[in-house]
């Protein structure tokens, strides 16, 4: 607020103003131009009076929401308390602005000048009183108008109802606040971009405050809300984008972060290998144009090339994959949370499995795919992905790398036996051929010698090695790699990856990553430390965050090493695939 003791408003007119015309304060004032003023300051009253019941109206309605929030939120601990503070505090804040407006327009409000001079009026009137209404009107309209206080409040109550962790509690408040201004604006005040921003500066819990889900901790689904559809792809934000772009854009180097389609040419998990079938294009249709026109041509031209062929130089090609038998993200509808049943938000099994029955073809156009029947077939589709895109700042940890130099001697590591690789750089490492699990230890320690400092909204990729040790083999080593068959009284296709743990969960979640992506096949090692899950349950059913697998990170990482920084922009723009259950990865990183 503003402190006039001191010295005058900014815009008032000064006595001695030599713009002001000769019969405001150095003459006497008529008796019109007594009535004008009188009117004006009516006017200006009125107005301020209106702000002032206007004010008076939303603090009334915030302190009421905030109680109503409060007593939803008794359960939700002293964040929600503190929130409804921040309502309260807000809607006082902005009574005291209406209210300044309204003091303003009287006269104790103006200070006198520190040296009052004979302007020889004999109105009796002070030189506040000449402040023409355009100057009023305009001091006046600084204040924040009430229409914008609400909406203001109304984003301070969606964060609280998320903090309650109440799916319910969160619409209703901000109904009760919309309702409110709706009656002074005709659209919504939530645009694209403003609902994509609340996410940027969203106080995100820790890993052990998150719910648990039917006695299974850290479940994220009250953290998007109901019906989200992109987890924790929400914290990609127009402003993080923009951020990264400039901070990680300097030279213009681009590197290809997907491996070619046809590899691994023996997909692991018993998936189906790429078929590739090119074919040429003839017939009439295509040579009798072409005939026509050389005929044409001829008429004119009889002593032009022409090469007789009874096809045309036109391909087309069909293309068979399964989109997880090669560089891919992982989707919600790919892996469920098995003791739940369900997928990610709750999404039932059977809801999301049933709908791939539907060979009905989809909708053509936005307003058909905006019905509720085709947002209920195609939930959780990777298309969500796609429409939103997976940019922003990538890190890359190349732990393979670290570790064939540093040893593994630093952590204490279960007793799984897994063999070392001696060939392969400092030679002190791990056999990615084997079940090495990589713990959140090795992320930090690997960070740190990288000078890596992880942000909120970082895409993490971790380079395990499995590209380097496929290259390594011979066809018959690969096609036994991905053969899950145990042999020797251990499981088959074995390979390195983080380790299954709640350590690494905490790791990943309180780092805020929006997503992960790795070199392996499943990102996580397998095979699975016995008594835990996969971590695909937490990373996708719980959390809504895509898994990448099978990256190309080889390029990436000796470009790290050439650039000294291991930081980059990342950009993914999976298949927009309606409902559809993984992507290809088409990623990138640029620096």
């Amino acid at each position: 607020m503003v402190d006039t003791k001191d010295k005058p408003p900014a815009n008032a007119i000064s006595p001695h103003d030599p713009t002001r015309p000769a019969h405001e304060g150095s003459h006497p004032a008529s008796n019109d131009n007594d009535r004008d003023d009188v009117t004006t300051r009516q006017r200006i009253a009125s107005i301020a009076s209106r702000f002032g019941g206007l004010a008076a109206q939303a603090s009334s309605q915030a302190a009421s929401t905030a109680q109503k929030g409060t007593e939803a939120a008794a359960d939700a601990g002293q964040q929600v308390a503190k929130t409804a503070v921040v309502i309260r505090n807000a809607a006082a804040s902005q009574s005291a602005g209406l209210l300044q407006a309204m003091a303003l327009t009287t006269k104790n409000a103006f200070p006198k000048p520190d040296k009052e001079e004979d302007s020889g009026s004999s109105s009796g009137k002070s030189w506040y009183e000449y402040e023409s209404p355009l100057h009023a009107r305009r001091r006046i309209a600084e204040y924040e108008s009430p229409l914008h206080a609400r909406r203001r409040l109304a984003a301070i109550a969606s964060q609280l109802g998320l903090a309650t962790s109440s799916a319910k509690q969160a619409p209703s408040l901000l109904a009760a606040l919309s309702s409110a201004s709706s009656s002074s604006s005709s659209h919504s005040f939530w645009s694209s971009s403003q609902s994509s921003e609340r996410w940027a500066t969203l106080s995100l819990p820790a890993y052990k405050n998150l719910p648990s889900q039917g006695g299974w901790p850290g479940c994220a689904w009250d953290v998007w809300g109901p019906g989200d559809q992109l987890g924790t792809i929400n914290l990609l934000t127009e402003s993080l984008v923009l951020r990264a772009a400039k901070e990680q854009i300097k030279v213009g180097r681009t590197v290809s972060l997907n491996w070619p389609v046809h590899l691994p040419a023996e997909p692991f998990f018993r998936r189906k290998a790429v078929t590739h079938k090119p074919f040429g294009k003839g017939g009439p249709g295509y040579t009798k144009p072409r005939d026509d026109y050389i005929a044409h041509v001829r008429s004119t031209k009889p002593d032009v090339l022409v090469r007789e062929d009874t096809n045309v130089p036109i391909s087309d090609e069909i293309l068979e994959l399964n989109t997880q038998s090669g560089s891919q993200w992982d989707g919600f509808r790919h892996f469920g949370h098995m003791p739940l049943n369900v997928f990610y938000g709750g999404a039932e099994r059977a809801s999301i499995q049933n709908s791939f029955e539907d060979a009905s073809p989809q909708p053509g156009d936005p307003k058909a795919w905006n019905t509720e029947e085709a947002k209920k077939r195609n939930a959780l589709g990777i298309h969500h992905l796609a429409q939103h895109g997976i940019c922003g700042r990538g890190v890359l940890l190349d732990v393979f790398e670290y570790l064939s130099h540093h040893g593994t001697d630093h952590v204490k590591r279960d007793d799984y036996p897994w063999s070392s690789w001696p060939q392969y750089g400092g030679g002190k490492g791990y056999d990615p051929r084997t079940g090495f699990r990589i713990t959140a230890a090795d992320l930090i320690a690997t960070a740190k010698h990288q000078n890596v400092t992880f942000r909120r909204g970082d895409i993490l990729l971790i380079r395990s090695g499995f590209t380097a040790r496929y290259y390594s083999l011979t066809s018959a080593e690969r096609a036994a790699w991905s053969d899950p068959t145990p042999k020797n009284g251990k499981e088959g296709m074995e390979f390195a990856g983080v380790e299954q743990c709640e350590e690494m969960k905490e790791f990943i979640w309180d780092n805020h990553f929006a997503a992960v992506a790795g070199d392996s096949p499943a990102f996580e090692a397998r095979p699975t430390k016995r008594g835990e899950c996969m971590l695909h349950e937490t990373f996708l059913a719980m959390w809504g965050m895509p898994i990448g697998e099978l990256f190309d990170l080889e390029g990436l990482a000796e470009s790290c090493r050439e650039q000294g920084r291991w930081t980059f922009y990342f950009s993914s723009w999976p298949l927009n695939l309606f409902g559809g259950v993984a992507s290809t990865a088409n990623a990138s990183a640029t620096f």
